[in-house]
């Protein structure tokens, strides 16, 4: 009798485990999917964005996706780092076959940021479900960026 209960308690324990979504502890609102739903460039609605750019975030990895046409996506990769509102995004990284801001670890031409780049973003509205960040490019340039959370 007692090997019959322990199994599902085994199962369910292997489960609860295996479903973890945060690594190395928690990450806060910024946990989970994003879309780019506007992009601002020195205050001016980009009216050429598709909306069709997602970020998701994990540890301190993000995963920036341009959804394509049959569902196909585009994916890259950088870190981030967030000190209270200041969202910092690492797209410096390089690979033995990618050089530094290329490929899969650059960015979407349609964020209007050109790699490598390390920038700073100041989050500002962030009720919980959307958030808006802005930073001033090297080329001097205001990108303000409005984000909904998906889940």
């Amino acid at each position: 009798m007692m090997k019959k209960l322990l199994y599902p308690i085994i199962v369910l324990a292997m489960l609860a485990i295996a479903g973890c979504t945060t690594n190395n502890g928690d990450i806060g609102f910024l946990s989970g999917y994003w879309r780019l739903d506007a992009i601002e460039v020195d205050g001016v609605d980009d009216t050429t964005y598709n909306g069709n750019i997602t970020w998701a975030f994990q540890n301190n990895i993000i995963e920036i996706s341009v959804l394509l046409d049959y569902h196909q996506r585009e994916n890259y990769f950088g870190t981030w780092t967030r000190q209270g509102d200041i969202l910092t995004l690492d797209y410096t990284h390089r690979s033995d076959a990618l050089a530094p801001g290329t490929g899969e670890l650059g960015l979407p031409p349609a964020m209007h940021l050109k790699t490598p780049i390390e920038i700073a973003f100041k989050i500002g509205d962030n009720p919980g479900r959307t958030m808006t960040l802005t930073a001033v490019t090297p080329e001097s340039q205001t990108l303000t960026y409005r984000l909904s959370k998906i889940y």
